[in-house]
């Protein structure tokens, strides 16, 4: 896609991803036209991808609005709906749009009952870095460190019984084993 946005053929790609559907040219000429600040064509691109709900297009789509400066567009589409809401990653791109729309403190909100599914903490102190709210990040796991302080053995991941033989996790995030 690189290569093809390079040598001028971003028509090209948006004709790709709306006469035959296909992601990898819609991902490509929503970048190309994004970059010479083309969001409604972006937005035109993207759109019928997100519409199928694929997380890939609506955090792609989530990204075109928020840089066309429609932020409630933005987060409106990036919001965990029916079978997304128990999706961690689904989860984790709406914390980021929230982030990037200056409402960290919902992003914290959003993330905080997700921590326990490991997979959050590090994208969620790279998504809030530089937005002052370093203590309140660091403040999100004590209730769960507090758990596994009194009883460490117990393996309290989501889906997982607690005699599991994996390792949790938190296990190893909080210097238990």
């Amino acid at each position: 896609m690189d290569e093809i946005l390079e040598r001028g053929g971003l028509k090209a790609l948006v004709e790709a991803a709306r006469e035959r559907g296909d992601w990898f040219c819609a991902a490509g000429a929503v970048r190309g036209s994004c970059a010479v600040g083309e969001f409604g064509r972006a937005w035109t691109v993207v759109e019928s991808f997100a519409a199928t709900g694929w997380q890939p297009a609506l955090r792609a789509g989530a990204d075109v609005l928020l840089r066309w400066g429609r932020v409630d567009q933005a987060l409106e589409l990036a919001h965990p709906k029916g079978s997304q809401e128990n999706v961690v990653e689904a989860w984790r791109d709406y914390a980021e749009a929230l982030v990037r729309a200056g409402r960290v403190d919902v992003a914290l909100g959003v993330l905080g009952p997700h921590l326990r599914g490991g997979r959050v903490m590090g994208p969620l102190v790279d998504m809030t870095g530089g937005q002052g709210c370093g203590e309140r990040v660091l403040e999100l796991p004590a209730p769960i460190a507090e758990e596994f302080r009194r009883d460490p053995i117990e393996d309290r991941g989501p889906g997982r019984a607690a005699q599991s033989p994996e390792v949790s996790p938190w296990l190893v995030f909080f210097g238990r084993w």
